[in-house]
C-alpha cells in the first residue's frame, strides 16, 4: 500500500513537468515557424522594394531619352511633373508596405496571444 501510495505521490508529481516540457516543446517550434514566417515577409518585402526602384531606374532613363528634343523650359517642366508623379507613387507604394506590416504584426500577435492562452490553460491543468 506503501508502495502505491509513493509511486501514485511521483506520478502526480511529474505529471506537470510532462505537460510543461511538452508544450515547452510546442512554444519553441511556435516561435521557429514565426521567425521563418517574419523572415519570409521581410524578405517579400525587401524584392518589392527592389522591384519598385528597378521600376524607377527605368522610367528615369524613359524620361531622359524623352525631353532630348524638348527646350529648357519644357524640359523642366515634364521633369517635374514626372518627379511629382513619381513622389506620389512612392508615397502610395511605402503606404501599402506599411500597412501590409501593420496586418502582419496584428496576425502574428493574435498567433501569440492564443498560443499564450493555450500554454496557460496547459499550465493550469
Amino acid at each position: 500500500m506503501k508502495k502505491l501510495a509513493c509511486a501514485l505521490a511521483a506520478a502526480l508529481m511529474l505529471s506537470p513537468i510532462a505537460v510543461t516540457e511538452s508544450q515547452a516543446a510546442k512554444n519553441k517550434e511556435f516561435k521557429k515557424q514565426q521567425k521563418s514566417e517574419t523572415a519570409a515577409h521581410k524578405n517579400e518585402q525587401k524584392t518589392e522594394r527592389k522591384e519598385f526602384r528597378e521600376k524607377r531606374k527605368q522610367e528615369k532613363t524613359e524620361l531622359k531619352e524623352s525631353v532630348k528634343g524638348l527646350s529648357g523650359e519644357e524640359k523642366g517642366e515634364a521633369i517635374k511633373a514626372a518627379k511629382k508623379e513619381q513622389s506620389s507613387e512612392k508615397k502610395e507604394f511605402m503606404q501599402g508596405q506599411h500597412e501590409e506590416n501593420k496586418e502582419f504584426r496584428a496576425k502574428q500577435h493574435a498567433e501569440n496571444m492564443a498560443d499564450l492562452k493555450t500554454s496557460l490553460a496547459a499550465n493550469s491543468k
